[in-house]
């Protein structure tokens, strides 16, 4: 039986789902209702692309915090179980407030986050996973209503965009508010900052401590909890260690660890295992990556999705120091600055950060050394690849423009 409530925290793609139903078959009891083969191996728009394990319904089905709190709220659970939670944020801060209130609903739960390392590579892996296995997360933007467009432009298809460069283009740019981006759909999310979390929970222990001592008619250990203690309820996991060999003896260890059955075995697991790894056709960005990198080559791969095409632009870019997840955030920081400790012999502000590269160069050394500025996009735009037209060129002429400038021999 499952005597634990567990949340598997993550962002779309990164193979959370798989994770559920691997908790969930393990469980001896559980297993009695459980499907024995949760691939999707077919696209479909029930169920997803190929690979998803969405095969086993996922009830509650995967939702940010604020809906499943209010899904808890309205269906009052009795039963134990395992819940797929999503999230928006990159910011660490926020991400770590709503872990904590997980363990406020929650004293006993499990939490396992699954994380991307802060590795770009990886980040590209679960982007490309929820755009190809799992379009309905794109549907569910809905309509603006000053534009009457669905998505990124009127006639924008989540369910067939392989080949629709207009979206592409949209998963590098932010300017646009109304666009779907990368940066909005399947934000990436690193390591877990312990120092952001425990600072959260001592914030929470600080407020309780004081209310409890002046109000303990309203605040006590019957209705809160009075200390949060994270000790063997807290577990990571890397979106790349799940589809390999590693994700057998991970789930072992934090199945005997957090004691979230009371009679388990990873028999089914065992045997499915391969199967899920080999139905995962997003595996092979990581070696047509290596391959581009090494190479300067593009393969079949990464030429048959639009999404795929964009994590190799957006690499393109980041490496030409052309940054496109600047936002009115960093304008307004960068303007305060500039206006805050402009010197009288400073030219005129420059509108964006990117403008400090024209800025004379003893300006600049006063900026970062003497006020220790930290720069958004430290590196020089290129100039050819900045003035190139690429919005209405192809991924090809593109990389043949980006491996002459740079990777000529």
């Amino acid at each position: 039986m499952i005597k634990k409530n567990v949340y598997i925290v993550y962002p779309a793609g990164y193979h959370g789902s798989y994770i559920k139903w691997a908790i969930e078959v393990s469980d001896i009891d559980r297993r009695k209702i459980t499907v024995l083969d949760p691939l999707n191996r077919e696209s479909s728009a029930k169920l997803g692309g190929v690979g998803t394990s969405h095969g086993h319904a996922r009830i509650p089905t995967h939702q940010n915090f604020n809906n499943h709190a209010a899904w808890v709220i309205r269906n009052r659970p009795v039963d134990k179980m395992v819940y797929i939670i999503g999230h928006s944020t990159e910011n660490q801060i926020d991400y770590c407030k709503y872990l904590v209130q997980l363990l406020l609903q929650d004293p006993t739960g499990i939490i396992i986050t699954i994380n991307d390392g802060n590795d770009r590579v990886a980040q590209s892996y679960g982007r490309i996973n929820s755009v190809t296995k799992w379009p309905t997360f794109m549907a569910c933007v809905p309509p603006y209503t000053n534009d009457e467009t669905f998505g990124i432009h009127k006639n924008f298809n989540p369910f067939d965009c392989a080949t629709d460069r207009l979206f592409r283009n949209s998963m590098i740019t932010t300017t646009n508010a109304l666009t779907i981006n990368a940066y909005d759909f399947s934000t990436p999310i690193g390591t877990l900052n312990f120092e952001y979390l425990d600072q959260e929970i001592a914030w929470w222990n600080w407020w309780y401590k004081v209310r409890n001592r002046y109000q303990p008619h309203e605040i006590n250990e019957e209705t809160y909890v009075a200390q949060i203690d994270y000790t063997d309820q807290l577990y990571q996991l890397n979106i790349t260690d799940i589809p390999s060999n590693k994700f057998l003896s991970l789930l072992q260890d934090i199945l005997s660890k957090a004691e979230i059955s009371d009679n388990f075995d990873l028999d089914v697991v065992k045997k499915y295992h391969p199967d899920y790894i080999s139905a995962q056709p997003n595996l092979q960005w990581f070696k047509s990556f290596a391959h581009w990198d090494q190479t300067g080559e593009l393969d079949d791969y990464i030429l048959s999705h639009s999404i795929i095409e964009a994590e190799i632009l957006r690499e393109i870019m980041r490496r030409c120091h052309i940054r496109f997840d600047i936002t009115e955030a960093d304008h307004d920081r960068w303007q305060k600055f500039y206006r805050l400790h402009r010197g009288s012999n400073w030219p005129e502000m420059p509108r964006a950060e990117a403008g400090f590269h024209q800025l004379p160069e003893w300006v600049k050394k006063e900026i970062l050394v003497d006020f220790k500025y930290e720069l958004k996009n430290p590196g020089v735009p290129d100039p050819i690849m900045t003035a190139l037209d690429w919005q209405n060129m192809s991924l090809q002429d593109i990389n043949q423009v980006y491996n002459n400038r740079f990777n000529s021999t």
